[in-house]
């Protein structure tokens, strides 16, 4: 009698799932194992459990080395699901439109500078030469723009030199009227300092003159001590100090 087979739904006895967890891991990496070896295959098996414990069979030395090439096929072998599909459809007519809107500015552009003329007709060429005189016109409006606005600038630099010109004018004015001020109260002093020397002086002269007639009073004035007879005639012609 022969096992019924299994109805495909998560076992809710834990025991019972435990046990079929057991057995059937052992079992996968057991033909994990056997088409490594008759297929000579590389072969990377990882299990993980409920509980987390993790099981593992690497055909080779290291998991890692199966890792690596399982990422690199990743990249180049990428499936493209259709919304990306379409994503990448409109991506390129965007740039298809991109690329042909710069063609006709590019055209246009040689066409503004006077290129690639061969083509056009009379009626063409009458348009051309109104858009660029028209251009020429605003060119030339701004040019004036900015030279008034120069200018100005260039006034008002002016101004404030000038004004900076007139301080400094009021400014030295003001100095020379305090200068002025100063000198003018000066004079006095300067009037009493040459009275005060000239008193001096004359002072000076008239004591040397007295020291002169004290001198001279000095000389005839005879202090000497005389020894003999009285003479009463020796004392005439001397002369004799004022007290």
């Amino acid at each position: 009698m022969g096992r019924g087979k299994r109805e495909m739904k998560k076992i809710e006895n834990a025991a019972s799932r435990n046990v079929c967890f057991t057995k059937r891991r052992r079992g996968l990496l057991k033909k994990a194992r056997e088409l490594s070896v008759l297929c000579d295959a590389s072969v990377g098996v990882v299990v993980f459990s409920a509980a987390g414990k993790m099981s593992e069979y690497s055909s080779t030395s290291n998991m890692n080395i199966i890792i690596e090439r399982y990422m690199k096929n990743r990249r180049h072998d990428k499936r493209v699901t259709p919304h990306e599909a379409n994503d990448h459809m409109s991506d390129t007519t965007e740039v298809t439109q991109l690329q042909q809107c710069h063609e006709l500015l590019e055209h246009e552009y040689r066409r503004m500078s006077g290129k690639e003329l061969g083509g056009t007709n009379m009626r063409e060429l009458l348009e051309l030469q109104e858009h660029i005189e028209l251009g020429l016109k605003r060119v030339r409006s701004r040019q004036y723009e900015l030279l008034n606005e120069q200018m100005a600038e260039v006034q008002t630099i002016l101004g404030a030199g000038l004004e900076v010109v007139e301080v400094n004018n009021r400014l030295r004015q003001q100095v020379k009227a305090l200068l002025g001020h100063e000198e003018s109260a000066s004079e006095p002093e300067s009037r009493l300092e040459t009275m005060a020397h000239q008193y001096c002086s004359n002072a000076d002269f008239s004591g040397e003159n007295e020291e002169e007639e004290d001198a001279d009073c000095d000389e005839n004035y005879d202090t000497s001590l005389h020894l003999g007879p009285y003479d009463p005639n020796s004392w005439k012609g001397r002369h004799f100090p004022s007290q």
